[in-house]
């Protein structure tokens, strides 16, 4: 993993690989030394920690928490964790606890909340809970709260990676204000020399045009929310799988019916005869001719949908 910035090296880079203890980590290494020569001095509990075989995310949420106590007055660090989301207004799923994962609805995102809420917080019991956790000593978190705030800002705003073969994780100050979209026009990138972190324009900005970047070109709305904790309008993987049939089902007319009468501002029942505009759809005619044209084409559409049942 590696936290830095858009900056040279030795000033706000520092690296860890994914998984050092099975496979390179000489860039890795390399970037945390020279992360700590310009800045300070890591405990040695928490640099061996670092450069353990916990998860990439369990040690990256390690040092975020360490750098949050330690460098409040660090010219980059300070106030970029200042601006961060605070605890309560993160939406990632791994703060979704028991009565809140509830409001997601679809049983498949309550499902994958309760696994990764339920993971996060025995981490924190593991790690970093204060009266039993393997590096209470470092008094890294006050509470969970604190924990799962550290472990979002991990999960949602970090960059992948690959260096001369290490995959790495970089954290980078302000580069993570770069927005998602299908249609980006921005990427990003380690430099030819690998000493800096770069955004890159792939074409020409208008005035005011917003640069954003792809967070998964592929990825439906369920993935986007349980990997960031949003959802995008309008996206174009969200599909709804269909019969492989050369004829499809046919449609329940009944119910077909019923959602017309209530999309469209109708009362009453049409079996009946007795369908009828809503008082708001009526009052809002009176005077208006664009209105009126509104509401005939309505009870229009009606009619002849009931004509053809």
């Amino acid at each position: 993993m590696c936290p830095c910035a858009v900056h040279r090296l030795a000033r706000a880079l520092v690296a860890w690989t994914d998984e050092p203890l099975d496979g390179i980590s000489i860039f890795g290494d390399r970037c945390q030394e020279a992360w700590q020569n310009a800045h300070t001095r890591m405990p040695s509990e928490l640099t061996d920690f670092l450069t353990g075989d916990a998860r990439w995310d369990v040690r990256m949420t390690a040092w975020l928490l360490w750098v949050a106590s330690e460098l409040p007055e660090h010219p980059i660090w300070g106030p970029y964790v200042a601006n961060l989301p605070p605890a309560d207004e993160v939406t990632c799923l791994i703060n979704y606890g028991p009565d809140d994962a509830k409001e997601l609805q679809m049983r498949e995102l309550v499902d994958e909340a309760k696994t990764q809420y339920n993971w996060a917080t025995g981490v924190h019991r593991r790690y970093f809970c204060s009266e039993r956790g393997e590096l209470r000593r470092l008094r890294l978190a006050a509470s969970q709260r604190d924990t799962l705030w550290a472990m979002s800002m991990v999960r949602t705003r970090t960059f992948s990676e690959s260096v001369n073969g290490e995959s790495l994780t970089l954290m980078v100050p302000y580069a993570d204000l770069a927005n998602h979209s299908f249609r980006f026009n921005s990427t990003f990138c380690m430099s030819r020399d690998n000493r800096r972190f770069e955004l890159r324009l792939l074409s020409t900005l208008a005035a005011g045009e917003e640069a954003a970047i792809s967070y998964g070109e592929s990825k439906p709305n369920f993935e986007v929310m349980r990997d960031y904790g949003f959802v995008v309008p309008g996206n174009p993987n969200d599909r709804v799988p269909l019969p492989q049939q050369e004829q499809l089902p046919h449609l329940n007319g009944a119910s077909l019916m019923d959602s017309v009468r209530w999309g469209i501002g109708f009362k009453g029942d049409w079996r009946e005869g007795t369908a009828a505009p809503k008082r708001p759809v009526l009052e809002a005619s009176d005077g208006d001719p664009q209105a009126r044209l509104v509401l005939a084409r309505r009870r229009r559409l009606l009619g002849e949908l009931a004509a053809g049942m």
